[in-house]
């Protein structure tokens, strides 16, 4: 809109015959052209950057969520490794119980045996 507008104002200089005013509304259409042109570039690298950058955020985004994937592994494992020691003291204390059970049912035995010895059954 703004070429045609300096179009017609460089057609009606020339009607006049003024050349000076003619060039000078010429070298403003090249210039507003050029300026056109080059604010097309920065548009397209402007969506290009835009691209850029979304993608960069998504790649975020999945080392955030591959991030969160590894701390809820680590903490199951950290989980898996507390029951794993609660289950090894439990293991422990069934086998010290197991011990002073036959260490109880020994003493029980023995001394079932000293009395039938007093009583005269052995």
């Amino acid at each position: 809109m703004q070429d045609a507008m300096l179009k017609k104002e460089e057609a009606l200089a020339k009607e006049l015959g003024d050349e000076k005013k003619a060039t000078e509304v010429a070298e403003q259409r090249k210039n507003a052209k050029e300026y056109a042109k080059e604010q097309e570039l920065l548009a397209a690298k402007a969506s290009m950057l835009k691209v850029d950058a979304e993608a960069v955020i998504a790649e975020k985004d999945e080392a955030l969520a591959e991030d969160k994937a590894v701390k809820e592994i680590a903490t199951e494992m950290s989980k898996i490794d507390a029951a794993m020691a609660n289950a090894k003291s439990l293991q422990k204390k069934a086998e010290a119980a197991r011990l002073k059970a036959e260490a109880a049912a020994k003493r029980v035995y023995e001394k079932a045996q000293q009395r039938g010895k007093k009583i005269g059954y052995a």
